[in-house]
């Protein structure tokens, strides 16, 4: 059904309608050779990556990033620290990189202090900016195969950080999250709430029940039902 609703395969019987604003997320995500911003912005392209004298189809199919933009998506799937390893920051700085994570360590919230956390929370971006606007443009400049870099669980966080950056209408996970940790499904599902992202999702983790409103079920033999799981 998910490759009939992406258009990998055509449907024999019936009409298939569906919002040009929708992302697909697989099991595992395809992950281009690039930056990690490329990384983020899949599948559009960063503007570094257009060749001298691009087209107005190119130029429309490039999305901009910001480091603020960056490190806050990184930061909600909890993969902040990609941006002081050595091989994501290409050819950064080690100074830049000990910048960061030395704020990181000195100023980490107790997770026990509302206070504090909601203060770190609102100015670590900002005392940030500095560091990473400085190493955001040589960032762009590594090309690095990251199904070698990333374990499997750490590929899916950037699957899910894509749909953060892109805010689609509907996402669709398929087995998107089985390398992933419950509390991050929990965190990922109540973000895409709070951005009214409708996220239709295909897998056999039991506790994905808890973040969805309705189940479809699909046999074989082509019969279907769809039930309520808030009665």
């Amino acid at each position: 059904m998910l490759r009939c609703l992406s258009g990998l395969w055509r449907s024999f019987e019936g009409q298939i309608q569906r919002t040009n604003s929708v992302l697909f997320v697989p099991q595992r995500p395809y992950l281009p050779f690039g930056s990690l911003q490329d990384q983020i912005v899949y599948p559009l392209a960063t503007a570094s990556e257009l060749l001298p004298d691009p087209t107005a189809e190119q130029l429309q199919n490039t999305a901009p990033i910001t480091a603020d933009q960056l490190w806050s998506i990184l930061k909600a799937v909890e993969l902040e620290y990609l941006i002081y390893r050595p091989h994501a920051c290409g050819i950064a700085s080690s100074e830049a990189r000990e910048s960061i994570r030395d704020y990181i360590e000195d100023h980490e919230a107790d997770p026990n202090d509302e206070s504090t956390h909601l203060l770190n929370t609102a100015t670590q971006t900002a005392r940030l900016r500095g560091v990473l606007s400085n190493i955001i443009d040589e960032m762009e400049s590594s090309n690095l195969n990251w199904t070698e870099v990333l374990s499997p669980g750490e590929q899916q966080r950037i699957g899910l950080a894509r749909i953060l950056y892109h805010k689609p209408h509907f996402a669709i996970l398929d087995e998107a999250t089985s390398s992933i940790d419950e509390p991050m499904e929990e965190k990922f599902y109540a973000m895409c709430k709070e951005l009214n992202i409708t996220v239709i999702t295909v897998g056999h983790k039991s506790n994905l029940l808890n973040f969805h409103n309705r189940l479809l079920n699909l046999d074989r033999r082509g019969n279907w039902e769809l039930r309520s799981l808030k009665d």
